[in-house]
């Protein structure tokens, strides 16, 4: 694996911000030119035009307000010119052709047809990825000014080839982009909701803690089955000791299936599919390209509450798969949604698309109702409250069926506002689709926020939905993960590690404790992210397994925080001793009260991920 080094990610931060600014400036002179801001232009005449404004008026309305509309044109132009250079780096970009072409071919052609080599790179890559940079998408039909584009173009230009042929640049890039309007809202002190949300808690996770708990979950199961198999010593971080249980689980690869519901640029995704890769080789010989087909289709999902990070997911996971030999014209849409979408029409709008179907006219009212305020709640949504669907006996082929034929009507109308509708309810069901599921991995590191500075609709509905883990929004995904895995599957997380023994948390740890089996708790404590300096977030590393814990349920717990660096930390992880916990479910052993009369919280926290760790091996009899 290759790492950007921390020279490298400056200049590509740098180099970020400045796109960003240059790209709004740049989309917000192309908006006017188009007289976005009017209902009614003065100076535009053509049919293209007029059905352009009214696209992006439409779209403008569906997000809200202007200025938002401004930012999504800013990024889409920027980012289809980025993965472009990404394609081209990595001898992925394709020619109309099929050939794959280099950026010196593609200057070439650029000189021939009279056309900027960037714009054309940018139309080869976008036609490379119709999932991402949607063909009706009226942002993709924007034409930027000449000194605008020249600007990016620049910017372009000078980040270091480095950058697009490791393992994590993709990974830095929104976090960058998001690092100016992470810090205004901090600085405004105001509640956070909508896209702030986004802005605020996005951080790129580091690669050894992915690691820990992939192959803690995922690693764990393929070496259930294959005892002998030499991805052990690959897998650093694999605990041998960790008790599991998969008895329940497939056998084979492909009907392992694992989310990530806050998949921010798709990191946990990207090195699951490595991994699977791996497991098809030696499971049955596979090829790499076809056996990353195959995870893409069968193992792999994700949900974002962003829009704009889904599509870096998406395009992250399309691009390690064409790396691993995936043919290059294989379109296969990553299946990653955004939960976040703003639906951009009233209920009354989104059943009126029914014509007058009783059934699809409720089903759709109630889908409305559920993601009415998605972009504050996004994966936090819970799709099995949708009962009508089942009232009405209506599967999602069912319901894909019913509006296909509602969209084939309004294409007729060739109305560009109805294709923009009518890509927000597609968008709501892939969502829902992802929702409404289960998992056998759901792994993550969700986004950290304290209810103190949640805006009023997030805070009442984690107090309603998640009532002792409402204390943050990533105590409240423990519980939403539990919700997303099978019955016997695994959910595994980076969370804060105050959880672990504050006060406010104590009914939580409760439920946990006799509801659920522990698998693994490891302390990293303050410094674990090579971004953020000081002791402001404190993690902790958690598996859990979604089932009711026996007698003898033992679970692993390490203690990491005495590194001072993520490095040594991550040293501390895949080297440092251990402690095995015995778990007891309530009553099961009334002599465990002695205990837990005699230890208070922060006592019983010493003792998971501390002191008692310098005792390999030592067992610990005790309950919450």
């Amino acid at each position: 694996m290759s790492y950007l080094a921390s020279s490298d990610r400056r200049i590509l931060e740098s180099s970020i911000r400045n796109a960003r600014d240059a790209a709004e400036a740049a989309a917000a002179v192309s908006l006017k030119s188009l007289e976005v801001n009017v209902e009614k232009p003065k100076h535009i005449h053509t049919d293209d035009d007029l059905k352009l404004h009214k696209a992006l008026q439409a779209l403008k309305d569906q997000l809200g307000n202007y200025d938002e509309l401004v930012g999504a044109c800013a990024y889409e132009q920027w980012h289809r010119m980025l993965f472009a250079r990404f394609l081209a780096e990595n001898s992925l970009l394709l020619h109309p052709s099929g050939m794959c072409i280099t950026l010196d071919e593609c200057e070439e052609l650029a000189r021939e047809e009279n056309v900027d080599v960037w714009d054309l790179a940018a139309e080869y890559a976008s036609s490379m990825l119709p999932g991402i940079f949607k063909p009706t998408d009226p942002l993709m039909k924007v034409m930027l000014a000449p000194e605008g584009r020249q600007t990016l173009e620049k910017i372009l230009d000078g980040i270091p080839q480095t950058v697009f042929t490791s393992d994590d640049g993709l990974g830095w890039v929104y976090q960058y982009w998001q690092a100016k309007n992470k810090e205004e809202v901090n600085k405004s002190e105001r509640k956070i909701s909508g896209s702030d949300i986004c802005a605020v808690t996005q951080l790129f996770t580091e690669s050894y803690m992915v690691q820990f708990l992939l192959q803690n979950t995922l690693g764990a199961w393929w070496l259930s089955l294959h005892v002998d198999s030499p991805l052990q010593e690959k897998w650093v971080y694999y605990k041998e000791k960790v008790q599991h249980d998969f008895s329940t689980w497939p056998k084979t690869v492909a009907e392992v299936r694992i989310i990530d519901p806050c998949c921010g640029s798709g990191h946990f995704l990207v090195e699951a599919l490595n991994m699977l890769l791996d497991m098809y080789r030696e499971e049955s010989g596979m090829p790499d390209g076809d056996a990353a087909i195959s995870a893409i289709k069968n193992n792999l999902f994700g949900l974002e509450i962003d829009p704009r990070c889904t599509q870096i997911a998406a395009f992250a996971l399309a691009l390690t798969a064409w790396k691993a030999g995936m043919p290059t014209d294989n379109l296969s849409i990553p299946n990653i949604a955004c939960c976040g979408l703003p639906l951009g029409a009233s209920k009354k709008e989104w059943k009126a698309i029914a014509n007058g179907d009783t059934r699809l006219s409720q089903v759709l009212a109630g889908m409305h109702d559920l993601f009415t305020k998605a972009r504050e709640l996004g994966s936090l949504i819970d799709a099995s409250q949708l009962e009508v669907m089942k009232w009405y006996n209506m599967s999602l082929d069912d319901l894909r069926d019913h509006l296909e034929t509602a969209f084939s009507k309004e294409n007729v109308s060739n109305d560009p506002a109805a294709s923009v509708f009518g890509e927000a309810i597609k968008g709501a069901i892939r969502a829902f689709e992802l929702l409404s599921s289960n998992y056998h991995i759901v792994v993550t590191n969700p986004p950290f926020l304290l209810k103190t500075r949640q805006a009023n609709t997030t805070r009442e509905y984690c107090e309603r939905s998640f009532a002792v883990a409402s204390k943050d929004l990533a105590t409240c995904f423990i519980e939403r993960c539990c919700r997303l895995a099978f019955s016997t599957g695994h959910y595994a997380l980076v969370t804060p590690q105050n959880w672990l023994f504050l006060g406010a948390d104590k009914q939580l740890r409760k439920k946990l404790l006799h509801e659920q089996t522990f698998r693994v708790i490891a302390r990293l404590g303050a410094r674990a992210f090579e971004t953020i300096t000081g002791e402001v977030v404190q993690v902790a590393l958690c598996i859990f397994s979604n089932l009711n814990p026996s007698e003898d349920s033992v679970f692993y717990a390490i203690d990491c925080s005495g590194g001072a660096t993520a490095p040594q930390k991550a040293e501390l992880l895949a080297t440092g001793g251990e402690l095995y916990l015995h778990q007891l479910a309530q009553g099961k052993n009334p002599d465990s009260r002695i205990i837990l009369d005699e230890m208070n919280d922060s006592t019983l926290l010493s003792m998971i991920c501390g002191r008692i760790c310098r005792y390999p091996n030592r067992r610990l009899h005790t309950i919450w």
